[in-house]
Order: C-alpha cells, then sequence, then structure tokens
C-alpha cells in the first residue's frame, strides 16, 4: 500500500484473511492495525488538527509493516523499490517496478493528472503553518529524478505523456501554496501597545480596557460593570478577582467570545457561576457548543455550552455605553466572529484567532475577512499572550487592506492544486468514524 487512507484500503476489511501478503509502511501501523486504529479514533482531538483525515473504521490484521521509504523487498526475483512521498499522508510512499522494459510508479495520492492533488485538504497538517505542502514538495521533487515511463496515481488516468513534466509543474504549485502559507503582513513590524502594568499581574491597554490571563480581556463601563472576553477559567480564574477589585469594578454582566475552541469558551460556566455574568455568542459560535460531538471538531470543551443570549450573524448589539458591530469572521475556525467598537476614542476590533503579531505564528491563526472595509482601520486585540506581555497588534493600513482583501482574489490557472468545475477532486472530509453521520469541520 502506498498509504493509509480508506478509499486505499476498505475493501481489505471484507475478509480475516487474503490468499496474499499485504505491504505497508513502518509507521502506517499506527494508522492500520487494530490496536493502532482503536487509538487513533480514541484520541484524535486531543492535539487538535487529527493526524489523518481518513482513517479505517477498523484495523487490518497481518499486514506485513516492511516497505519504509528508500528501502527495497523482491517479489519472486523482481525487486520493489520504495520512495518517501509524504504530504497526502505522513507516512506515504511511492511504490517503483520495472515491467516489460518500462520504469512504472505507483504514486498514490502524491500526484493527480493535470499537476494537481487529489483532496488537497489532506496537507493541512496544522491549521496554521505548511509543513504539510512542504512536505509534499519535497516528495515530488524526487520523483522527477528518477527515470519515469508510467506514472500510475491512486485515482485518475495513468499518465504517459510526459509525467516528469506535469511532475516538476506540481512541485512549482505545491511551493507557491507553501508560501501562501506563510506570514499574511511580510515585512511589518509587531508594533505592541506598551502596557500598564498593574498589582494584580493583569495590565492596562487603554484606559477602559484590560488584558490578563491567558486570552482573556476586561472592558469597564461608566457604571463600574465589567465585560469580559475569552474567559479560560483554568489559568484566567486567578487574575478576576484581584482585577476587580483593584479597579474598584462591582462586577461582570456580561461575557463573550470569539469562537468556540475551549481556551475561549471554557470560563463560560465559571463567570456565570461566581459572578452572574450572562454569555452572549454569534449563533456559529454556538453551533458547536451546543452538543459536544455533534460536530466532530478540535478544541471542544468537554460539556456542552448553552449561551444566555445570541447575536444575529451580522448586526449590532449595544452593552452599556458601547455598541459592537458583530460579524461573522471566519479563519482559524469557520464557527469564528468578531466583534469592533469604539473604546477610549479607539476603534477596537476583538479578532480572537485569526489576526496575531507578525513575529507569533505568521501573523495569524488562520486567515479572516474585515467587519466592514469601509471602516478605519481598527487595533486588532488578538488572543494568546503571555500573561507578563499583552499583544495589541496595530497592522499598517496598507498591508491591513491587502490581508483583507485576499479572499476575493482569484487564483491563477497555473497555480491551482485542483481544476475549477465538475471535476474539482475533493470528496468529504471524514472527520467522523466511518460508518457514522459526515459532517466536514474544519478547525
Amino acid at each position: 500500500m502506498t498509504h493509509h487512507h480508506a478509499d486505499q484500503c476498505e475493501d481489505l476489511l471484507a475478509k480475516k484473511s487474503w490468499p496474499f501478503a499485504i505491504h505497508a509502511s513502518l509507521m502506517e501501523e499506527a494508522f492500520l492495525s487494530p490496536r493502532g486504529v482503536e487509538r487513533f479514533w480514541n484520541t484524535r482531538r486531543d492535539n487538535g488538527v487529527p493526524s489523518s483525515y481518513s482513517v479505517l473504521p477498523r484495523g487490518i490484521e497481518n499486514i506485513r509493516y516492511d516497505t519504509n521509504g528508500f528501502a527495497s523487498l523482491f517479489w519472486e526475483n523482481e525487486r520493489i523499490s520504495f520512495i518517501s512521498t509524504p504530504g497526502h499522508g505522513q507516512n506515504a510512499i511511492s511504490i517503483i517496478v520495472a515491467r516489460d522494459g518500462r520504469q512504472v510508479v505507483f504514486c498514490g495520492d502524491a500526484a493527480y493528472a493535470g499537476a494537481t492533488i487529489w483532496q488537497p485538504y489532506h496537507l493541512e497538517w496544522n491549521h496554521w503553518t505548511g509543513s504539510g505542502a512542504l512536505s509534499a514538495w519535497e516528495g515530488i521533487e524526487r520523483l522527477p529524478n528518477i527515470g519515469i515511463d508510467l506514472l500510475c496515481p491512486s485515482h485518475g488516468p495513468v499518465i504517459s505523456d510526459k509525467p516528469r513534466a506535469m511532475l516538476k509543474k506540481l512541485s512549482s504549485r505545491l511551493m507557491d501554496f507553501y508560501h501562501a502559507k506563510g506570514s499574511i503582513c511580510p515585512g511589518e513590524r509587531d508594533n505592541y501597545i506598551r502596557p500598564k502594568h498593574l498589582k494584580c499581574g493583569a495590565h492596562q491597554v487603554l484606559e477602559n480596557l484590560y488584558q490578563f490571563g491567558a486570552n482573556a480581556y476586561l472592558l469597564t463601563s461608566k457604571n463600574s460593570q465589567g465585560l469580559i472576553v475569552d474567559f479560560l477559567d483554568q489559568t484566567d480564574s486567578r487574575f478576576i478577582g484581584p482585577l476587580l477589585g483593584e479597579l474598584g469594578v462591582s462586577g461582570v454582566s456580561a461575557a463573550l467570545v470569539t469562537h468556540y475552541h475551549n481556551d475561549h469558551s471554557g470560563g463560560l460556566a465559571y463567570l456565570k457561576e461566581h459572578y452572574g455574568a450572562q454569555s452572549w455568542l454569534h449563533p456559529l459560535v454556538a453551533k458547536p457548543l451546543r452538543k459536544i460531538g455533534a460536530i466532530d471538531a478540535p478544541w471542544l470543551p468537554k460539556r456542552p455550552i448553552l449561551p444566555d443570549h445570541r447575536w444575529p450573524m451580522e448586526g449590532n448589539w449595544r452593552w452599556n455605553e458601547y455598541v459592537f458591530k458583530i460579524a461573522h469572521m471566519s479563519g482559524q475556525t469557520w464557527w469564528h466572529c468578531g466583534f469592533m467598537t469604539d473604546i477610549d476614542g479607539e476603534k477596537v476590533l476583538f479578532g480572537g484567532d485569526n489576526f496575531q503579531p507578525n513575529s507569533r505564528w505568521n501573523g495569524t491563526g488562520g486567515g479572516g475577512v474585515l467587519l466592514d472595509q469601509r471602516q478605519p482601520i481598527p487595533r486588532g486585540f488578538p488572543s494568546h499572550r503571555p500573561a507578563d506581555y499583552p499583544l495589541a497588534a496595530r497592522h499598517h493600513r496598507k498591508r491591513t487592506r491587502n490581508i483583507f482583501q485576499i479572499p476575493t482574489q482569484p487564483v491563477p490557472k497555473d497555480h491551482r492544486l485542483v481544476e475549477k468545475g465538475p471535476k474539482v477532486h475533493r470528496g468529504p472530509v471524514p472527520h467522523r468514524r466511518p460508518g457514522k453521520r459526515l459532517l466536514p469541520a474544519p478547525c
């Protein structure tokens, strides 16, 4: 087998034994053996993005794990060689055989006709780097150095017309894709706001806005009430009491969340229990939290979270003297929103994990769309700061305009990893165990 994906080997589950040997690379045991498959399904959410998007519902017995990249074995007198071509799978290989005077390469899903990739979402090894694309590029770079007469992908037609030229073109596209996953604001300085450090360990970033703990912000109003954004109870609870006491704030009346991930939504129950804070969630942020597991997505909290109130999909919402502009703001995850308001004469955007200073995660935890490009560029208040160093990145106006226009730009035909139109090779993303209902689920 070239790799473990279910569409490569699911028919092998039809019998307990076969009259032939089944070979796979050693590292694929974690995705093919009965023990490895069971462990995968039990732990697939532990690190957020799963280590594979296509695993069998149960493992296959009696596989020989002996076809590692750059090794070979014999079938009678015929030598079969293997070369590592990861990308579509971290342990994928291509198989090289000589037959009737021609060299044939079975490349699995490393390449598809037209210098494209079958189901390119398999290159998303994590949610912000291009590591999968870079590994795929490295594997494709190896193949043209082999004298290939026939290139046989797992899907689509056999490639006999200039396969090396096709692979070179695919290599170029993969590198373009890798670069596209780099910084969204190359050359820009981080431009941190210098905070005032409080005795309780929190940081004052504007007159009425404070950052504390892992992700949280406290906004104070003229009537001495507090509003909290992205509160994580385990880390942030030790700050909130001392912070409110130092500021003389009477209580917390509202709690907001930029996206469903546990490190942003996990403290809502704590705030309600200890401070009576009412939660307000965007409908798409609330959806994965309503019934844990209904959408098989990473970084979910352990228990369902039902908001006290729901915002509209987009529009305005008032809390005391502040009027927030609210909108769906996909990027690090589909279930992400952004909200923007005026604080102390500054237009402030709470952007969650979509935008970061340039030195952190290439300036983003995922892409995003500005709430309204006609609005003045706001100060962006991202999540994930060290507790002793708040981040409030101000992106350069021209660069920010370019960032938000990225989703509207067409991709040149020569750079596409999939063809447009009815022949796009995507297929469902199996985030659920096969045999159960599938729900495509980005981060």
